[in-house]
């Protein structure tokens, strides 16, 4: 089977980084391609209105605030879902079959909006504080069950978060890593796990590098003994105003 993860990036002016990952659904034959389109798509529209808020003079006013970031997210949420109902009748098939989780996130050095559809992992840390994870995962009643964004009522169910404070580090991952990643009686960052990716991103110089050390991480033994799902993991962190991913 091809992998079901997809995972991207995108920076803009100012400072600004945009990321999506998404796992898709086992069960669904089309769920590679699900997963690929709906990142791209959310990306694209994200890039797309913080492009024309900054021609709106966006930059000259408040930041976003979480009714705001919440419209931009999930206005990216129902573009990657358009796009899969787009794949679906191109194909004749049902959407179900293009069936993924969907996380997505913009992030500056003074501020984060993020939003999660399905399980996952979305981990931040504010300068000089501790890991969060802003979503617990959507677990359904039985083991690898969760919502998808080709659900009847996928959109209904994106959860939103604005946190109005710096962030120094942003983690995004696929279910693939949450045994190792996540404390699951508490439902809390694992430090251990987090703290040596937080150290590397912020050090890290050239990234291409970066890319070839986190594949190499994330094929290593001791995360293919923990996990036998695909794994898709994001990195970013804030230095001197300039993220790194």
């Amino acid at each position: 089977m091809p992998c079901q993860d997809f995972g991207a990036f995108r920076k803009l002016g100012e400072g600004l980084l945009l990321g999506a990952v998404a796992d898709g659904a086992g069960s669904s034959s089309q769920a590679h391609r699900g997963a690929r389109h709906a990142v791209r798509a959310a990306i694209k529209r994200l890039a797309r209105d913080l492009r024309t808020r900054d021609a709106d003079g966006g930059r000259n006013r408040n930041r976003p605030n979480e009714r705001e970031l919440g419209a931009l997210l999930r206005a990216a949420f129902a573009d990657a879902r358009a796009d899969l109902d787009r794949l679906a009748r191109q194909q004749g098939v049902p959407r179900g079959d293009f069936a993924c989780t969907l996380i997505a996130f913009v992030a500056s050095p003074d501020w984060l909006g993020a939003a999660q559809l399905g399980d996952g992992l979305l981990v931040s840390r504010a300068e000089g504080g501790g890991y969060q994870l802003l979503f617990r995962p959507d677990k359904g009643e039985y083991a690898n069950e969760t919502v998808f964004l080709t659900d009847r009522d996928g959109l209904d169910r994106v959860r939103v978060r604005s946190v109005q404070e710096p962030q120094s580090f942003v983690c995004v991952a696929t279910d693939g890593l949450e045994s190792v990643s996540i404390e699951q009686r508490a439902m809390q960052p694992h430090a251990p796990f987090f703290k040596p990716l937080d150290e590397y991103i912020l050090a890290a110089e050239d990234e291409r590098q970066a890319r070839l050390d986190i594949r190499e991480f994330l094929a290593s033994a001791r995360l293919e003994a923990r996990s036998d799902d695909d794994r898709t993991l994001l990195l970013s962190g804030y230095r001197r105003g300039a993220p790194q991913s």
